[in-house]
């Protein structure tokens, strides 16, 4: 966009477009030297799962959700890709990604979109089931997945319960979710000037009037506000980040069926 070619288009065409917004946001995760990462999937019953294997049997790829939905979640061995592209990676044992893409209303509450997604992404573990039935089912669930969609469906529901009672290894998860809060500022900042330069949301954080009754906050401010609050910033936090009182944070978390501008 920085080419001449590029402002012409924003200037002429992107500028004069009416109620512009977001029609597709990814959110991915890069998993590298961990090899357990491929044994994880996303445990949601009634979402789709499609895997793919290499022709040495290995998986390359997982898919949750069907591809026409808003979300739809992918798991694919991203070392196989980068070694066709440019050869063979040097000190990368594994390089898995894990990508969540969004469309529509879901692109808005991508925050809660990312936190479902890994807490429903783990690893059952069976080797803390104390029935070797159970323990052989379970792995193969795991590393079996076409077994469960040949099974009864009697079968399926006793599968589903046996996965839902066993402990959850989500030692990765718990690495991706804290890495997504270190990182959560730089990816709303570079989402806020996006919109900002495309003019696709009014983006511009108005400074609260205190003397005001009632205070009249903006909707990108309660958009912010609800945004970190649900990465577990304290109120105090949310205050200090973006410049305003405690208690203004206070009241905009108070506020019910608010609707935001897209």
């Amino acid at each position: 966009m920085n080419t001449p070619a590029g402002q012409w288009l924003l200037r002429e065409i992107i500028a004069k477009i009416q109620n512009k917004h977001y029609s597709r946001c990814d959110v991915a995760f890069d998993i590298y030297n961990d090899s357990e990462i491929q044994y994880y999937q996303v445990w949601r019953w009634g979402m789709t799962k499609k895997f793919f294997y290499g022709k040495n049997g290995e998986l390359q790829t997982v898919y949750f959700g069907a591809r026409s939905s808003e979300r739809q979640i992918r798991l694919y061995n991203k070392k196989i890709e980068q070694e066709q592209r440019h050869g063979r990676i040097v000190n990368v044992d594994s390089l898995w990604r894990l990508e969540m893409q969004l469309r529509g209303s879901k692109i808005e509450n991508y925050v809660q979109e990312v936190r479902e997604m890994l807490e429903n992404f783990y690893l059952p573990d069976w080797d803390h089931e104390e029935n070797l039935n159970r323990q052989m089912m379970i792995y193969a669930l795991v590393h079996n997945p076409e077994f469960y969609s040949k099974a009864s469906r009697a079968s399926k529901q006793r599968y589903r319960k046996m996965i839902y009672e066993a402990k959850k290894s989500n030692r990765v998860s718990k690495i991706l979710a804290k890495e997504f809060v270190n990182q959560f500022d730089i990816l709303e900042g570079t989402l806020q000037k996006m919109m900002q330069r495309y003019h696709a949301r009014n983006v511009e954080v108005k400074e609260i009037e205190r003397d005001k009754e009632p205070v009249e906050y903006s909707q990108e401010l309660i958009f912010r506000v609800k945004k970190y609050r649900e990465i577990g910033k304290s109120t105090r936090e949310i205050a200090s980040t973006l410049g305003i009182l405690v208690e203004n944070v206070e009241e905009i978390l108070e506020l019910k069926n608010r609707n935001f501008d897209n």
